[in-house]
Formats: structure tokens, C-alpha cells, sequence
């Protein structure tokens, strides 16, 4: 019975690590994207209301 253990218990300490890993992941990814929403909301706002951003016209696109 202890050499089940003495392979279980490392396996299991590694799949821990990276479950935690990939939630932190997951996290930050959310932070990140709800970040690039809210300035593309901003630039938007911005634009419509003829705010401080730059004009956009068809020579900056070339």
C-alpha cells in the first residue's frame, strides 16, 4: 500500500499545481479582456461624441 502512495501522492501534487495554474490563467485572460473592452466602449464613446481621438479617414489605413 505504501508504494501506491509514493506515486499517487507526487501525481497528485503536480495535477494540483497545474489545475491551479490554469485558473489563475484563466483569470488574468478575463481581467485582460474585460480591460480591452472597456477602452474599445471608451474610443467608441469617444469618437461618436466627437471627443479628443484622432480622426480616422482611408489614408491612415494605407
Amino acid at each position: 500500500m505504501g508504494d501506491i502512495l509514493d506515486i499517487i501522492v507526487p501525481v497528485g501534487i503536480c495535477i494540483a499545481a497545474i489545475v491551479a495554474a490554469a485558473i489563475v490563467y484563466c483569470i488574468v485572460v478575463a481581467v485582460k479582456s474585460r480591460r480591452a473592452t472597456k477602452r474599445e466602449q471608451e474610443a467608441w464613446r469617444e469618437q461618436r461624441a466627437g471627443g479628443k481621438g484622432r480622426a480616422r479617414d482611408d489614408a491612415d489605413r494605407r
